[in-house]
């Protein structure tokens, strides 16, 4: 089968590092399966204070396979106030870091591969393709530092704070079959901000009033 060189949604990647594409074509097309990724990956964060920023690390404790077709992946939901401890309110996804190791099974390519990040619905997100790189293989893949996802214009809000990750491959090579693997201890991160719905700033308002008086 003659490869496609030129992805459609692969127009801004390079060797190394790629920018997220600017929409995932998710809304027409729903999951067969979303599962909790609970046993595949070990989740941190850097910061669980209500309305501070928070980098949510996630590190891949299994293989996960590349399989084609956006239809056909599994989504991993992820949910992101569980794993920064605090209580469920709409999150501002505004960064991503990546750090990955993968592998295209001949004949597929690493350029091929497509992670995407979106909202449970699957109505808002953004995705990269982290390499360029048209042959098969095994490739590390890094995005050299934090992604601004805001001046790319790719942020995006989900409420409950609950996210999907999919990976898969945009050409068939295997007739359905597994066209590549991401090895374990491959790591993201989202930098992430919770917005206190308006209750919650109550709250912390008359919590931090009678702070104040009982100082005095």
């Amino acid at each position: 089968m003659m490869k496609r060189v030129a992805l459609a949604v692969a127009a801004l990647v390079t060797a190394a590092h790629a920018d997220p594409n600017t929409q995932p074509n998710t809304a027409a097309t729903p999951h067969t399966q979303v599962v909790n990724a609970d046993n595949l990956f070990s989740i941190s964060v850097s910061n669980t204070r209500n309305g501070t920023p928070a980098n949510i690390r996630i590190t891949f404790l299994q293989d996960i396979n590349y399989t084609y077709g956006f239809p056909n992946a599994v989504a991993f939901n992820i949910d992101l106030a569980a794993a920064a401890g605090w209580i469920p309110e709409p999150a501002h996804i505004y960064g991503l870091e990546w750090d990955l190791t993968h592998t295209a099974l001949s004949p597929s390519w690493l350029s091929e591969f497509r992670i995407e990040f979106t909202d449970k619905d699957m109505t808002t997100g953004f995705s990269i393709n982290p390499s360029s790189t048209n042959t098969p293989g095994t490739e590390t893949n890094t995005s050299g530092g934090l992604v601004d996802l805001i001046s790319l214009g790719h942020d995006f809000y989900v409420q409950p704070p609950h996210i999907l990750l999919t990976l898969w491959d945009t050409v068939d090579d295997f007739g359905g079959g597994v066209e590549g693997i991401l090895h374990a201890g491959s790591t993201m991160t989202l930098a992430v901000k919770f917005i206190p719905a308006p209750s919650t700033l109550t709250l912390l308002c008359i919590g931090s009033v009678a702070a104040m008086r009982r100082r005095r």
